[in-house]
């Protein structure tokens, strides 16, 4: 019986489900640093950052102009990506002179007016800041931020992360442990508190070093946690990877991972890339920041994407002749698939010469 045995004694061998379940993990997503450390977030973060940011962003056929004079939009259009995606909200500030800068989500403090019917915005605890009027200093682009919201979520705040989390500390815990395994010591007679902590601490120090186990005196061990063949959690690792590729909008093929089922040819990537630009980059980051400088400059800013959906060579030298074919001129038709002008030395080679005497009447 362990009736009279002490509380455990804090070490780091927890169980898995106090791990997941425990109320610190349900409240908390943990720090940036901590979601950074699980591969697939890492990844997926920064490719819906790093993919828009670099696309060409125009004005009709020109570039836009730096936002400031520290930044080119590169740098500015992934500030603006990581903000929405960790917090829900990024901030752009505007001085008087056009500049922009994007804004640390920690110094703005948003609260409701008297009558809950507009977010107020305050800068470092003492400026408030200006998002509507004829010269606004503030423009906030939000995601996922309904009616009776204060400000967005991003899908790094979401509650799996949480999960996630747990379940990779509990595998880095088990590894530092040595792989020594959690579970119960049992007695067949009845131990004071203090014998109990003894045998607890004799125990764990003999197995510290992962050392064959001698029982004697009607003792029994029982695991409570994995065996050495559940020890790398393959079947929990991919479907975490899922979920990472399902909250970020991120294909799962990305972040190495394929759902059960699925193919994917080098004929069918442009189309993935398609997707993933129309269902996730575009109404989720892209349309808001388009809008957003657009209302700034008072001019159409658009990013262009065609580098994501371009076709391999072969495809588009089959594109430009199939055009040439039907009439249109050489030097458009390979500019509409976007080939630099080829300038054909004149000689036929001498297959397509005896192709041609094959074919004549």
């Amino acid at each position: 019986s362990w009736l009279n045995t002490p509380a455990p004694i804090p070490t780091a061998d927890h169980s898995l489900a106090d791990l997941i379940v425990s109320d610190y993990l349900q409240r908390n997503s943990g720090t940036l640093d901590a979601k950074l450390g699980v591969a697939a977030i890492f990844r997926a973060r920064a490719l819906n950052a790093n993919v828009p940011a670099a696309l060409n962003l125009k004005i009709g056929d020109s570039l836009v102009p730096a936002p400031n004079a520290l930044q080119d939009s590169q740098q500015f259009v992934a500030e603006t990506i990581l903000a929405l995606q960790d917090h829900g909200d990024a901030y752009w500030r505007i001085t008087p002179t056009g500049e922009m800068t994007v804004i640390p989500n920690g110094d703005i403090e948003v609260k409701w007016n008297q009558d809950r019917t507009l977010r107020l915005y305050l800068y470092r605890a003492k400026t408030q800041m200006r998002t509507t009027g004829p010269v606004p200093n503030l423009h906030v682009i939000s995601v996922n931020r309904g009616a009776g919201d204060l400000t967005g979520k991003g899908w790094m705040k979401s509650e799996r992360i949480a999960g996630l989390l747990a379940e990779q500390k509990w595998s880095q815990e088990y590894f530092e442990n040595n792989a020594s395994p959690v579970g119960i010591l049992s007695t067949p007679g009845i131990l004071t508190a203090k014998e109990a902590e003894k045998l607890q601490e004799q125990w764990v120090s003999a197995r510290t070093p992962r050392t064959p186990a001698v029982i004697s005196g009607g003792m029994e061990w029982k695991d409570t946690s994995f065996n050495a063949a559940d020890s790398e959690w393959t079947q929990t690792h991919l479907v975490g990877v899922g979920d990472v590729a399902a909250l970020s909008g991120v294909p799962s093929t990305f972040l190495a991972y394929s759902p059960p089922g699925s193919s994917l040819t080098y004929q069918n990537l442009g189309d993935v890339y398609e997707g993933w630009w129309r269902i996730a980059l575009w109404p989720d980051y892209v349309s808001r920041i388009e809008k957003a400088w657009t209302q700034v400059l008072g001019q159409t800013v658009r990013f262009d994407p065609e580098p994501l959906f371009l076709a391999s060579m072969k495809d588009r030298v089959w594109s430009a002749t199939e055009l040439v074919r039907t009439g249109f001129d050489p030097a458009q038709a390979l500019d509409q698939v976007g080939m630099p002008p080829i300038t054909h030395t004149g000689e036929i080679p001498v297959t397509l010469q005896q192709e041609s005497t094959r074919n004549a009447p």
